[in-house]
């Protein structure tokens, strides 16, 4: 995944490579919704194949999830960002 997404308005975005195809990055937008029952909902979209047809949740959504998860204190420090 590239480094250079954003949070705007709640909302994830970046471009994350495709695993099937070398040389191709997908445009991804996702947004973490955390109930208050402790469940957690993930709402976005891809330009891959996967999701453009099937419109189910696809590996370059939770792979930038993933990796905004494991890097928010990196990414957000600095910004008064709230993250439900």
């Amino acid at each position: 995944m590239r480094l250079g997404g954003s949070i705007r308005n709640g909302w994830l975005g970046g471009r994350v490579r495709s695993r099937s195809r070398p040389g191709t990055w997908h445009s991804v937008e996702v947004r973490i919704r955390r109930l208050r029952s402790g469940e957690v909902i993930l709402v976005g979209r891809c330009d891959c194949e996967a999701f453009s047809k099937g419109h189910m949740v696809c590996w370059h959504m939770l792979h930038l999830t993933n990796v905004f998860i494991r890097n928010r204190h990196k990414l957000i420090k600095g910004f008064e960002v709230s993250i439900n």
